[in-house]
């Protein structure tokens, strides 16, 4: 391929492999959900399909790229990269310019706040739900926050240029980020 990728042959042919299952698994549970949001808002009806993806129509990993359109998903996986977060690492410091976004598949990942008088606050806590590095996909080129991994596990990562030129071209994908943050 002509592309530079970080992510190994191996990986690649499990995502692969993972999305043919992914795939069969989002039709059906999108001709549910199609019904009961028919007449909603676009952001209501991608919403809901984020919420009708359940642990067992997961084998990608991350429900936020689970619930994505195959077309858009397949777009996603040259640029992905799978990744072991150990617990105590940290993946971004506050103030830090985010280069890489993750989407934990295993891995919890706290964000934490500081106050002005130094005291620390968790303000969110992303699992296999989320994304992690979100605002750098909406326009902010550094984190806000600490962002610490409380479980160890695997995450995809992309990096976040790459994932913000998708945004820019996906409608479903920015329905799917901002229903999330």
């Amino acid at each position: 391929m002509s592309r530079t990728r970080q992510t190994d042959n191996g990986t690649l042919s499990k995502l692969l492999a993972k999305q043919t299952t992914r795939s069969s698994q989002t039709e059906n549970s999108q001709s549910k959900t199609k019904g009961a949001v028919a007449s909603g808002h676009p952001l209501a009806q991608a919403c809901s399909t984020m919420e009708q993806v359940t642990n067992d129509q997961n084998p990608v990993g991350n429900h936020l790229l689970a619930t994505l359109p195959e077309k858009e998903y397949e777009r996603l996986i040259p640029h992905l990269e799978t990744v072991q977060l150990t617990k105590a690492e940290t993946i971004y410091n506050a103030g830090d310019a985010v280069r890489y976004v993750y989407f934990p598949a295993g891995a919890v990942v706290s964000l934490i706040s500081m106050t002005q008088d130094g005291n620390t606050i968790e303000v969110a806590v992303v699992g296999d739900e989320g994304i992690v590095g979100a605002s750098a996909v909406l326009g902010a080129r550094r984190t806000p926050y600490i962002a610490a991994v409380q479980i160890g596990g695997e995450a995809l990562r992309i990096k976040a240029d790459v994932l913000r030129k998708e945004f820019q071209k996906s409608q479903t994908l920015q329905e799917m980020l901002l229903c999330y943050v």
